[in-house]
């Protein structure tokens, strides 16, 4: 069964508390051809030194250490030394289960699929929530496109999944943004495969909500524009493919209303972020739903048009 090698890509920064418990579960796969790529992106705490305990003592782990310069940088630079016929990422403060690697490979091996992916658990402080996705066991590029933009059992994280290193051997993370570079390399990958699965009933990744994690970062402009520009690039890309292009415009204004969403949370950001509100705002109530209503979800449909009336309404129902 451990056959092939699979290269998990660990970007590790000031995570002291956490990397241990990430290791831990990652030195103990049931799946043991691994190799466990860990790198340490300019680290003033104890990660470094942390990590460099655990490859005394498991020739699995290569340790790489860099100058300081964002997650997407350090995931290139273990692109750059994958020795695996498959790819892995995992967050270096999140943990998984024994199991991950050999669920996720034996889904892609039993599907034939290029992209595999599998269920995950959010954790915020005690509490622990599976968050489930549909279930597939093969679909096409374009297929895996749709639900990508709709949302539909394909999210936009690196996470819970495995890549086939030929799929995105010639890809790299986009260094110059702050946000969404995951929207964009999970996009270009599934432009680049034949078929990807999902099994939904299968949760192995606990995905720590945090103070100070990436996806916690307080709102920049910087972070605003780099999602608006991902989702904008994305539908110009799309735009030979009819139906994509449209479900691609459904993606960019999605996008475009989690902005307002972030910006609605409280008045401060509304009046620090008052002229990008108010122009995404005009594009929102401008973006016609009704010829593009077949390629909806009710429950996409509903936001959408909850957000043409108050994007702090949707904030608020959300929050519930």
């Amino acid at each position: 069964m451990d056959n092939e090698l699979i290269s998990i890509i660990v970007p590790v920064y000031n995570v002291e508390k956490y990397i241990a418990k990430c290791l831990d579960s990652l030195v103990n796969q049931t799946y043991l051809n691994i190799e466990i790529l860990l790198i340490d992106d300019g680290s003033t705490d104890k990660s470094l030194s942390i990590c460099k305990k655990y490859a005394a003592v498991d020739s699995r782990i290569k340790l790489f250490s860099k100058e300081n310069g964002g997650v997407s940088s350090a995931r290139n630079l273990g692109l750059l030394h994958v020795q695996g016929e498959y790819v892995v990422f995992v967050d270096s403060d999140d943990f998984v289960s024994p199991k991950y690697c050999e669920h996720l490979y034996q889904l892609t091996i039993s599907t034939k699929s290029e992209l595999a992916s599998v269920s995950r658990y959010n954790i915020l402080n005690e509490e622990v929530v599976k968050i489930s996705d549909l279930s597939f066991n093969q679909i096409t590029s374009d297929e895996a496109l749709r639900k990508f933009f709709l949302g539909e059992g394909i999210n936009c994280y690196l996470f819970s999944k495995i890549f086939k290193y030929e799929t995105i051997k010639g890809l790299r993370f986009d260094e110059s943004l702050e946000s969404a570079e995951d929207v964009l390399f999970i996009y270009q990958t599934l432009k680049n495969i034949n078929f990807a699965s999902m099994d939904g009933t299968v949760a192995d990744y606990f995905y720590i909500l945090r103070e100070g994690s990436l996806t916690n970062k307080r709102l920049t402009s910087s972070r605003i524009d780099s999602s608006i520009r991902v989702a904008e690039f994305i539908t110009r890309d799309c735009n030979s493919n009819k139906k994509l292009k449209m479900l691609s415009e459904i993606n960019e204004i999605s996008l475009k209303g989690e902005v307002l969403e972030w910006i609605s949370l409280n008045s401060e950001l509304r009046i620090e972020f008052e002229e990008y509100y108010n122009i995404i705002l005009r594009e929102v109530r401008k973006f016609k739903l009704l010829h593009k209503v077949q390629y909806l979800t009710l429950k996409k449909f509903i936001r959408l048009i909850l957000l043409k009336v108050s994007p702090r309404l949707v904030t608020i129902l959300k929050n519930k």
